[in-house]
């Protein structure tokens, strides 16, 4: 149950801030989204990221700069930020 909740709160971050640029790639929803960073890095945020504070992007950070992090985790982090970013564009428009 934390490993999903840091993950709604992962998602939230990156929605926020996900840089700005050019992308045709797809976008996904998030709670796709949400579900795929709880798969990928539940085991990392609770060995790595656990007794962070939630909220203010933390846990992302953490999983962003973590050496530690798996690599399968790196890489759902990584994507999620371009596909959150283009979903955010798109509604911008």
């Amino acid at each position: 149950m934390y490993a999903l909740k840091v993950a709604c709160l992962v998602i939230a971050a990156f929605m926020f801030s996900a840089l700005a640029g050019r992308s045709n790639a797809q976008s996904i929803g998030y709670a796709d989204a949400i579900g795929q960073v709880g798969m990928s890095c539940s085991r990392d945020i609770d060995k790595s990221c656990k007794k962070l504070n939630l909220g203010g992007g933390r846990i992302s950070q953490c999983l962003e700069q973590n050496q530690t992090v798996s690599p399968a985790c790196k890489a759902t982090v990584t994507s999620l930020k371009v596909l959150l970013t283009t979903r955010a564009q798109a509604r911008s428009r």
